[in-house]
């Protein structure tokens, strides 16, 4: 074939070319901007997760500390009243003593 020279050639030619040049380099562009877009998904993600085990180990130890503080409640709570079970078996035995002396004396008296 015939070459035709770069005067016989159609105005819009020129403009197609330029453009089918140009596409390369432009979907190069958008192939970077959609891998740029996962990352920037990636590490949105990424930070999330890692916020919400943050978030997950404070409760974790926020619920641990009210696990031993309700223990160490419960253990005071029952020495207190192991303590007022012994003050009243204490008193129990002054009272019986007490009493017997009394009851020795009136025989006594008697």
């Amino acid at each position: 074939g015939e070459r035709q020279p770069r005067e016989s050639r159609e105005p819009g030619d020129e403009q197609e070319e330029d453009a089918e040049r140009a596409e390369p380099a432009e979907s190069e562009q958008e192939r970077r901007a959609s891998e740029a877009r996962l990352r920037a998904q990636k590490e949105q993600a990424a930070l999330r997760a890692l916020q919400e085990s943050d978030a997950q180990g404070e409760a974790a130890r926020r619920e641990a500390r009210r696990v031993k503080l309700a223990a160490k409640e419960k253990e005071k709570a029952e020495k207190e009243k192991e303590r007022a079970r012994r003050e009243a078996e204490r008193k129990a035995l002054l009272d019986a003593r007490r009493a017997e002396k009394a009851e020795k004396a009136a025989a006594e008296v008697a």
